[in-house]
């Protein structure tokens, strides 16, 4: 009784009542004999729990534990417990939302024959304790961990498999970021009867030989990866074989054998490999065949026979290369279908009206295709299906058909990012027998939500998010009886007030209605307490708490709360006895005061995120240098008012995210390296802090970006930041440091953006900056550095912008000739270029222009933003921030497209004719040389600047008349002229 109550919601617990015997209980099973407890089955009983009770190890005669698909969520798997359940075979916790470092007391486990941990993202093995846990599991029959992460080094996991688990039947490790080839020594692993190692984009190598060897091999799946070579023929004979999927290794090479009668395979997946053109005639051999995903770009003519003749074949997978334009009629003679998936096709000439024939078909799946012309009618004939979906096709406006309502049959329906437009038609309430409804990503699809999509009998989820819908929300009809456990609305129009039938609605478990224009007020103490997830962020609603320091009954078991942008003046007082809470989001509101100290001291907490971003709090309760959030991987505290010692949060967390960016603090304790060693992201930025960089940073080994910039930092740049193999971005300008720029490392240097910008480096730049090839942005303005240009950063094949403004640098800008020849890569990616303000004399050779592709009309460069992935959940890009003179003014620009490109030369003294090679980067937006000792004529080749918006060639000795020419540029904001010794007329 005390396991059945620390579940939150047991509903379907009935039978455990007290008095009774337990033998008789749902779930339980005991041993005829003693009467002991050895089977406790609670999977798929839809439960919800804070935390897994310790009266679970008391029953240490298990021989069975079953919890999947039950709802542990942000529980951690307690360190010590499952020891005591030494005579457990099947252990199982799959899907039940479990999270954290998987216990190395499953070691002591030595009986089991099946461990599965599938499908929780949060779970997490370490090198040392995959190994660890494995190498005392030898009984081991089926092992499923998929999508827990294991790390890994190369191949080390398989050689851990092999040495251990000799009698593994059933592997499944699909998207556990496993990466390397397959150990040789896989191969002792004989009892195989199912391998799953698809998505693990890290597998490289060839696939091994030895797959071929395993007799009892059934399913063998490695799509998804990065596989190479030539894929061994021989694994096709093994007899056993029922199902092969190689999909998603387009370096794999695939030569179809010749399939002789008898073969056993059910199920075959070659889409996007290297599937070579001849298919063999025997291919209609595989009589088994059930289901065939295979790419039709390159390949045989004879494959729509081929496929004809295949007697048992029920679901057919197309994928094209996204601009076939397919003839794919044969498909309709197909009768025997009941699944169909298209993918990558462009159907803009011919519409498939031919899918109509397929009268069995159940399911149809269209995705990445170019449906211009109109949705074929004939689809809403297809009385069987069940599911439809159409995802990133292209509609060009189109509306979604009224037929959609004559498939009543239906029960999952998905028009996904499709360019769909107009209203989501009325008959879609006929579709009764509909559970799940996406409709999303559309975002010319406007008009209102449809009254009876609310009333559907078994709908369970309604996804409508990233559309145009407007309106008011209606009441759900009988929200007590409804079976709807998902409604996300988010980023629409939707106006009104939030229905109360939404927040009376007993089974509803998720609820996202953030970025719409939603009114009202709404009361803390309303929120359902069978919600786990709600959003109402970026609405015009307010959010009231109840005053006084009583607990709110009943509470919430929330697990995610985002009520960022709700109008809230104070932190509810409810959530301070909240421990179901994992993220937690009150950014954008006008919180001000003191942060209190609960919100870390709460020791049942498993608070994962935290949120308080751009408030008005000054202060932090107790004013902690540490603060104590074991689980903690996000915190967000950036613009506020904080002031004093940064708070560096105490976590045992393996990826860490902080920002404290533009507050006002000023100290921070110097030893907090120690505590972030897990981080991969740190903000800095705008606040008060002083003195030298703490010695302890140098802790951050996984920090992939460090963002300390207009502080008061002094002293030089430490020499573990620039040799670091992690940091991709180092962000330092507006400082006080001083000393020259540290060598970076020369093997695994992964710097992309580097920005000391506006402090007192001297010295010359580091020549191992060539070894950091992904390089895109390298800003050393307004220091002191000295030397001549450094024409040897034009080897970097990534760099976009240079900026060396206000140094010392001197001499000639060479025209990269002399060893560098005319047609070398060197700067290609340029599209940046700051030089102001040194000391460049001379002239510029015309070669030097003709290099910088980027800014030519011949280069194809989609506009993208110079920006990095975080692990930041509120902040999921981070964005370069530079300044450069445009118009005449200093702008900082905080969205650096790829498509901006500027050259700045002024305030030097280069002489000479301006080449006019510069005509040629007719995608220049800015140009200025100014301040210089230019002379000749102007050219009247940068009237090819047709998006010039900024021109100064102000402050020169240019002579003669403004060319006529230049009135084509009809983009000008700027042009400045002045100073000059121009004559004759102005144009």
């Amino acid at each position: 009784m005390q396991l059945k109550r620390s579940f939150i919601i047991a509903n379907s617990l009935s039978s455990w009542r007290a008095g009774t015997d337990c033998c008789h209980w749902k779930g339980v099973t005991c041993d005829m004999v003693s009467g002991l407890v050895i089977s406790l089955d609670l999977s798929e009983l839809n439960l919800r729990s804070r935390r897994l009770d310790p009266a679970l190890f008391d029953l240490t005669s298990l021989r069975n534990l079953n919890l999947a698909f039950n709802g542990f969520i942000g529980v951690r798997l307690p360190e010590s417990g499952f020891e005591r359940l030494t005579d457990l075979l099947h252990l199982n916790f799959s899907r039940s939302r479990v999270s954290g470092q998987i216990p190395l007391e499953i070691a002591r486990l030595k009986k089991l024959v099946i461990l599965d941990f599938s499908g929780n993202s949060r779970l997490y093995f370490l090198e040392s304790s995959f190994q660890t846990i494995l190498s005392n599991l030898s009984n081991l029959r089926e092992l499923h961990l998929d999508v827990v992460k294991i790390r890994s080094r190369g191949s080390t996991w398989s050689v851990v498999l092999a040495q251990n688990v000799p009698k593994l039947e059933i592997l499944s490790l699909s998207w556990c970021g496993i990466s390397g080839s397959i150990h040789s020594s896989f191969s002792r692993l004989r009892s195989l009867k199912m391998i799953n190692l698809r998505y693990n984009q890290g597998l490289t190598g060839k696939v091994p030989e030895l797959f071929a060897e395993l007799s009892s091999l059934s399913i063998l799946d490695l799509s998804g990866n990065d596989f190479e070579g030539q894929f061994p023929t021989k694994i096709f004979q093994l007899k056993s074989l029922r199902t092969l999927d190689v999909s998603y290794n387009p370096s794999l090479s695939v030569n179809l054998p010749d399939f002789p009668d008898g073969n056993s395979l059910e199920t075959l997946n070659l889409a996007w490999t290297n599937l070579s053109y001849h298919m063999p005639s025997s291919f209609v051999n595989l009589k088994s065949l059930k289901s065939l995903c295979i790419s039709t770009a390159g390949t045989s003519k004879e494959l729509p026979s081929l496929i004809g003749e295949l007697p048992s074949l029920t679901e057919l997978r197309l994928y094209g290369s996204g601009w076939d334009k397919p003839v794919l009629s044969w498909v309709g003679n197909l009768k025997q279908l009941t699944g169909l998936r298209l993918d990558q096709y462009d159907f803009s000439q011919s519409a498939p009206s031919w899918i109509g024939n397929l009268t069995n078909l159940a399911r149809l799946d269209i995705r990445g295709c170019n449906m211009s012309m109109p949705i074929p009618n004939q689809i809403g004939n297809l009385a069987k299906l069940t599911t439809l979906e159409f995802i990133y096709c292209d509609f060009f406006g189109q509306q979604i058909p009224s037929w959609i309502g004559n498939l009543t049959k239906l029960t999952s329906l998905w028009i996904f990012d499709c360019g769909c437009s107009g209203s989501i038609p009325s008959t879609i309430g006929n579709l009764t027998q509909l559970e799940d409804l996406h409709i999303s990503g559309n975002m010319e699809l406007n008009g209102t939500i449809p009254r009876s999509m609310f009333a559907l009998p078994r709908l369970k989820g309604i996804y409508l998010e990233r559309n145009k819908l407007s309106g008011s929300l209606e009441d759900i009809l009988a929200p007590l009886s409804s079976s709807l456990s998902s409604i996300i609305l988010s980023d629409n129009q939707l106006t009104g007030p939030i229905p109360k039938s939404f927040l009376q609605h007993t089974n509803l478990e998720y609820l996202s209605l953030e970025s719409n224009k939603l009114t009202g007020t709404i009361e803390f103490s309303s929120i359902l307490k069978s919600l786990y997830f709600l959003s109402l962020s970026y609405n015009l609603i307010s959010l009231t708490d109840d005053e006084g320091e009583t607990i709110p009954l009943p509470l919430p078991n929330i697990v995610y709360l985002y009520l960022a942008s709700c109008n809230l003046t104070k932190i509810p007082v409810a959530l301070r006895y909240l421990d179901t809470l994992w993220e937690l989001d009150l950014s954008s509101n006008h919180i001000s005061g003191v942060i209190p100290s609960w919100i870390w001291e709460n020791e049942k907490g498993h608070l994962q995120s935290l949120n308080l971003s751009s408030n008005m709090f000054t202060t932090l309760e107790k004013s902690p240098s540490l603060v104590n959030m074991t689980y903690l991987t996000v915190l967000d505290l950036s613009f506020n008012r904080l002031e004093g010692s940064i708070p560096i949060p105490v976590t045992t967390s393996i990826d860490v995210a902080l920002d404290y960016s533009n507050n006002h603090f000023s100290s921070i304790v110097p030893n907090f390296g120690i505590y972030i060693e897990n981080a991969s992201y740190i903000n800095l930025s705008n606040n008060k802090l002083s003195a030298h960089v703490p010695s302890s940073i140098c802790n951050g080994r996984k920090l992939s970006i460090l963002d300390i910039s207009s502080n008061n930092f002094s002293g030089s740049v430490p020499p573990c930041l620039t040799k670091s193999v992690s940091l991709r971005v180092l962000k330092l300008r507006e400082n006080q440091f001083h000393g020259v720029l540290p060598e970076n490392n020369k093997e695994g240097c992964k710097l992309q953006s580097i920005d000391v910008n506006g402090n007192r480096i001297e010295g010359k730049l580091p020549r191992s900056l060539t070894y950091c090839r992904d390089l895109e942005l390298l800003d050393v303005g307004n220091n002191q550095i000295v030397g001549s240009f450094p024409f040897w950063l034009g080897i970097l094949p990534n760099l976009r912008v240079l900026i060396l403004r206000s140094n010392k640098l001197n001499g000639t800008i060479r025209g990269l000739q002399g060893g560098y020849q005319k047609n070398s890569d060197h700067f290609t990616k340029l599209q940046i270029i700051d030089l102001a303000s040194n000391n460049f004399t001379g002239n510029i050779y015309s070669e030097w222009f003709e290099h910088l592709q980027s800014m030519m009309k011949n280069i194809n460069d989609e506009e993208e933003i110079l920006e990095y992935q975080t692990n930041i959940t509120s902040k999921q890009l981070y964005r370069d921030i530079i300044g450069i003179t445009y118009k005449s003014n200093i702008v900082m620009i905080g969205k650096i497209l790829t498509t901006l490109k500027v050259i700045d030369f002024s305030d030097n003294s280069f002489g000479g004719p301006i080449p006019k090679s510069l005509g040629n980067l007719v995608l220049l937006h800015g140009l200025n040389l100014s301040y210089n000792a230019f002379m000749g004529q102007i050219p009247s080749q940068l009237s090819s600047l047709k998006q010039l918006e900024s021109l100064d060639l102000s402050w020169n000795k240019f002579s003669g008349e403004i060319p006529y020419e230049l009135t084509s540029l009809t983009y000008l904001g700027l042009l400045n002229l002045s100073y000059n010794n121009l004559t004759g007329r102005i144009p």
